[in-house]
């Protein structure tokens, strides 16, 4: 029996090289095989580097200070590679580990990728997009293999007819792509599709071959990937499922030859926990809404909006614009269920999850590609967790490639057979839609330029994003401070101060805009020395957010420059009391500001008599009684200026 079960595996084996030999670089000399696929990965190759050749002259933008330019263990280089694996990955930026969003984030491979860049090249941004180019165009070849050896593509027609190549060369093309190559920070998505679809093509291999190296080789990719970004953790659910559709092999049997991908996830976990020091919440409440977009929303509006995202994100697969990097407050607006958009995008999802457990034990492939996607898109869905924002393009990464095979799957197999008619009818189908998708990532990619340009593309379209409209503000002000004309450094100014007025008008609690829209006032003081126009836009930031730091510091240095004294005095009776204390019953706001306008004049009556009143209201009637008797001696008729 047990020769019988030898020779079973044996027949079992060849069979097995006799159906990969036309693909298999295992069976195939090198030579051979680059010479049949030579054509194939040139083409990949050339429209990538026609798509984004140009981001070798722009500069790091967005979150590119955080994970490289001014992350402080990155710009060690080498030597700052221990801090990268041992510390949360932004507290090279930050100085310390802060738990501004929920789980935190441990990505240390693409930042230790950053350092070696940077022990090379320097703080070189030519080389960080080359690197990020160079990197795309390696996973385009791999998805590329990976696609033959899912579907085990005979190479016995030419490469146009083929699944592997219609697919991996529409997810070159796509639009959303453009955000993760043009964007040096996007070199986690790239890794984590690099690694994941390695692991994958091993695990291929290893069910097939049955040599254990193989299983070795897919556990490890499996491992840096998720290094490279946490979502990977979906590789546990796509291991089984791409060997019970597209292998033949059992449910079960596919989880019992999967389970070695336990090993890779727990050990990520666990490193993870011990650096970051928790698995999802640290304790602290998240009220930030640039960090929980979630915030003052219950629980219908929160999963109505989720919702309403997930069908944003099937629109963008298929029509992919306008795009924008900015999903962040209001640009999607809060939603509710009564809403025809949430409606219809619950139907779409409903249909597919039903279609693709309807379908599960025929192994029908699509099944496969609705897990796939739904699977790598639920870490990022803001279902269990807020990962931040509301959506973001490059969220989509790993869905899209599960979208590409999908479609090109359903032109060239799927409805030939229904129509009954030739495959090769459907597949120059794909060529306009190759060419739009070109054009709409030809036209999109420069926007990454520089900060200047990303600003002004993404305010076209996400309107009524506070950050949006705070960073086009904060754009302008960094061309008024290189400006040395005085006509443009008001234009510049003016420009910001509509977007940062904007931007709180949308969110008034933002403090980043309230930051800025003081910064605003006191640059335009400092053109035109109108203190009454600084002192009237203080009033509005301090009325949205009376701890504005930069404000106070300001007013402490007017005080000490004894400039404006009586309009200064006018103005902290006026906030203090009739602002912050009438309007907005803040006694300790008021206060505060009450003590800046007795520092600048300890005999003002008005402000003594003020300060008595809420101390009064706050129970200290002795300090109270104090400034109540000073301001009827500087003022015996006080009293009626406050009835």
């Amino acid at each position: 029996m047990a020769h019988k079960g030898k020779k079973n595996k044996k027949k079992a084996l060849a069979k097995a090289k006799k159906i990969y030999k036309p693909i298999a670089v295992d069976y195939l000399s090198w030579q051979k095989y680059m010479k049949r696929e030579s054509v194939v990965w040139a083409l990949l190759a050339l429209v990538s580097i026609a798509l984004y050749y140009k981001t070798s002259s722009f500069e790091y933008v967005l979150d590119d200070v955080l994970v490289y330019t001014k992350n402080s263990f990155v710009t060690k280089g080498v030597e700052g590679i221990p801090d990268l694996l041992s510390k949360e990955s932004f507290t090279g930026y930050f100085g310390e580990q802060r738990n501004l969003v929920l789980g935190g984030r441990y990505r240390p491979l693409s930042l230790i990728s950053f350092a070696l860049e940077y022990e090379a090249f320097g703080l070189n941004a030519s080389w960080s997009h080359i690197i990020n180019l160079i990197l795309y165009i390696f996973l385009l070849w791999l998805f590329y293999r990976f696609v033959q050896l899912l579907l085990i593509e005979k190479q016995d027609k030419p490469f146009y007819k083929s699944i592997a190549f219609w697919a991996s060369l529409l997810f070159a093309v796509h639009p959303t792509h453009v955000e993760v190559v043009a964007n040096v920070k996007g070199r986690d998505e790239i890794m984590v599709g690099i690694f994941l679809i390695w692991s994958l093509i091993y695990f291929l291999k290893y069910i097939d071959l049955k040599k254990k190296y193989l299983l070795v080789l897919s556990i490890l990719m499996s491992f840096l990937a998720l290094m490279s970004k946490e979502n990977a953790v979906v590789i546990w659910a796509l291991a089984p499922l791409t060997i019970y559709f597209f292998r033949k092999i059992e449910f079960v049997q596919s989880l019992q030859r999967s389970w070695y991908f336990a090993v890779p996830v727990f050990l990520f976990l666990t490193i993870r926990y011990f650096v970051v020091g928790y698995f999802l919440s640290s304790g602290q409440e998240i009220t930030d809404v640039m960090n929980n977009p979630f915030v003052g929303m219950n629980g219908a509006e929160r999963y109505a909006t989720i919702l309403y995202t997930l069908g944003v994100y099937i629109k963008l697969l298929f029509w992919p614009y306008p795009l924008t990097h900015d999903y962040y407050p209001y640009h999607i607006p809060i939603m509710n269920w009564g809403n025809f958009k949430v409606l219809l995008s619950f139907a779409i999802y409903l249909a597919m999850v039903v279609y693709a457990f309807k379908r599960f034990k025929q192994r029908d492939p699509m099944s496969y590609f609705i897990l796939f996607y739904l699977g790598s898109l639920f870490i990022v869905s803001n279902i269990l967790f807020s990962v931040g924002t509301f959506m973001n393009e490059r969220f989509l990464f790993l869905s899209s490639m599960v979208f590409c095979i999908a479609i090109v799957w359903l032109v060239m197999k799927r409805i030939p057979v229904l129509k009954k008619i030739k495959e090769q009818w459907f597949v120059w189908s794909f060529v306009p839609v190759i060419l739009i998708f070109f054009l709409i990532s030809y036209q999109r990619v420069p926007a990454w330029k520089d900060g200047f340009t990303l600003n002004s593309e993404a305010i076209k379209v996400s309107k009524n994003s506070a950050r949006a409209n705070s960073f086009m503000g904060t754009a302008w002000f960094n061309k008024y401070l290189k400006a040395d004309r005085p006509d443009e450094q008001h234009v510049y100014l003016d420009e910001a101060e509509k977007y940062v007025q904007r931007a709180v008008e949308i969110l008034p609690s933002y403090r980043t805009a309230q930051k800025m829209k003081a910064g605003i006032y006191a640059e335009n003081y400092k053109l035109d020395a109108d203190l009454n126009k600084l002192l009237n836009g203080f009033k509005e930031v301090i009325m949205d957010n009376p701890s504005n730091a930069f404000v106070n510091e300001y007013l402490e240095y007017l005080n000490g420059a004894n400039r404006g004294y009586r309009a200064l005095e006018a103005f902290y009776l006026d906030i203090s009391y009739n602002k912050l204390y009438i309007q907005k019953n803040d006694l300790k706001w008021a206060i505060h500001y009450l003590n800046l306008g007795l520092e600048l004049n300890r005999n003002h009556p008005q402000m003594n008599y003020a300060m008595g009143l809420l101390l009064q209201k706050i129970g200290d009637p002795t300090t109270a009684k104090t400034y109540l008797t000073k301001a009827r001696r500087l003022k015996p008729s006080i009293a009626q200026d406050f009835e």
